[in-house]
């Protein structure tokens, strides 16, 4: 008896969102599509998998945005999903989607939702029911917002514990301390108090092999959370941070909860005292010249690589200088500060000193130092836009775009390529002039040292001294700098 040959590749989607409480496991999912393409004789190459993940942004699922891509490129005939609403809870992407598919030859089938055999009637049913689940989306999220809220003024507790506390499963129960982890944070908060910094705290807590609750390592902002989170004095905070702005709102809810504090309300007020003193100072606006510096960028640590950042002389930063960033977030257990005006005479001396004598150290790499001057960027970005003008003409040739889409995507295309041609010639021209120099002619070290020596902008020192360094490593243990410097530069 011969076996019946599978008639259609098929990929299986299957999504299921935190969300959603009238839904099949995805292994029920799976089980269901599976008997659905055996009795339709149709072949299943792969399944695609979205678990904890909300239908109504496809941008946000990456396995769904992996079977569009790889659907538009031949790899299937149709698309199984248990219901409409698993494909997507947005009635605009779903329009978009499933249209995009239809021009390759793509269809989208809902195995448990029928639709009528006429071309017109099912369009119209198909649309319902993307209609009705946006609507139980839209509403879904709604009642779901009302009962958290609700929870939280009654005291109850949402989302993930912090850490410091432990917490069994289940709605009615109560967090309690955890002992490994209460008392440190009982020591973050007394050490702030204290004086020591944030981000000193952090990289000593991370050298004692303590970590977050998601295990990472601690960070200058997880200790500023722990500084601000009444949690730990008794209270529950909600809806205090708006994910879509990325700013905290002025008004959350904060309820007094039934677990106990770790944290005295008087310790807690004092840590937040000082915490506001800290934000509004570094939070007051500074003029351009006064955060940027001709050697930003270009000192680099010797522990982890970072580059020193640049502190100007305020009224809470007594004298200008450099500092590896890494080490000011806790990430860097290097010591690499060092006074701006300092480095500056030891940079100078340090390119003055490679002209006449070995007594700097320094090494010759093979690159370009235009690469610095900002003609790389645009050279690179000329050759995404030509990669990106074959592939639009690539989905033109293979029938995924119209003629008309083809021609309005070259035209965009061009039109941007002739706007970065435009800056790179514009870069060409100023560095020429800066460097008086031609195409036949490098950058020499004297040169920009008379520049760097002059009263010429920060802007113009910076550039130059990136046509001739790559970057000066900053050895504070050694006292020491060593610089990199390209091989065509004399």
């Amino acid at each position: 008896m011969k076996e019946n040959l599978k008639t259609k590749n098929c990929f299986a989607y299957i999504r299921v969102s935190t969300d959603d409480q009238l839904e099949y496991s995805p292994d029920s999912q799976e089980r269901l599509l599976k008997e659905y393409a055996d009795k339709h004789n149709m072949l299943i190459t792969n399944i695609f998998k979205d678990l904890g993940i909300s239908g109504r942004n496809a941008n946000k699922r990456p396995k769904f945005q992996e079977m569009i891509t790889r659907a538009k490129k031949g790899e299937c005939q149709a698309i199984l999903v248990w219901k409409f609403s698993r494909f997507a809870r947005n009635q605009e992407e779903s329009v978009i989607y499933k249209s995009m598919l239809r021009r390759v030859g793509v269809e989208v089938i809902s195995i448990s939702e029928e639709l009528p055999e006429d071309w017109l009637a099912s369009h119209l049913v198909e649309a319902v029911y993307e209609i009705m689940d946006e609507q139980y989306s839209r509403n879904l999220s709604t009642e779901v917002k009302r009962g958290m809220t609700q929870k939280a003024m009654e005291g109850g507790y949402n989302g993930i514990i912090p850490i410091g506390y432990i917490k069994e499963n289940g709605a009615d129960k109560i967090p309690v301390p955890d002992p490994v982890y209460s008392p440190i944070i009982q020591r973050i908060f007394k050490e702030y108090i204290d004086g020591r910094p944030a981000s000193d705290i952090a990289f000593i807590l991370n050298k004692e092999g303590f970590r977050t609750k998601r295990g990472n390592k601690f960070e200058l902002r997880n200790i500023n959370y722990i500084i601000q989170n009444p949690f730990y004095i008794g209270y529950i905070r909600f809806n205090y941070f708006d994910r879509e702005t990325k700013k905290y709102k002025e008004n959350p809810i904060i309820t007094k909860a039934q677990h106990k504090p770790i944290i005295e309300k008087d310790v807690f007020e004092e840590a937040n005292k000082k915490f506001k003193l800290t934000h509004a100072k570094k939070s007051k606006p500074r003029t351009a010249a006064s955060v940027r510096h001709w050697l930003s960028g270009i000192v680099r640590c010797s522990v982890c690589g970072g580059s020193l950042g640049y502190s100007a002389k305020t009224s809470s930063v007594k004298v200008a200088h450099f500092q590896c960033w890494k080490a000011s977030k806790g990430q860097c257990s290097s010591l690499s500060y060092c006074n701006a005006a300092l480095m500056e005479y030891n940079v100078i001396e340090g390119l003055r000193n490679i002209l006449i004598s070995d007594a700097v150290k320094y090494t010759k790499i093979t690159s370009d130092h235009k690469k610095n001057t900002g003609e790389n960027y645009y050279l690179n970005t000329l050759k995404s836009l030509e990669k990106k003008e074959l592939r639009i003409k690539e989905a033109y040739i293979n029938g995924i775009d119209t003629i008309e889409e083809y021609k309005s995507n070259k035209e965009m295309i061009q039109n941007e390529k002739l706007n970065i041609q435009q800056k790179l010639d514009e870069i060409k021209k100023k560095n020429r002039k800066q460097f008086n120099t031609d195409n036949n002619v490098n950058p020499k070290i004297s040169d920009i040292l008379e520049l760097l020596q002059s009263d010429c902008d920060y802007v113009t020192k910076a550039n130059s001294l990136r046509a001739i360094i790559d970057k000066i490593v900053y050895n504070k243990a050694e006292n020491s700098l060593h610089f990199y410097l390209y091989t065509d530069i004399n």
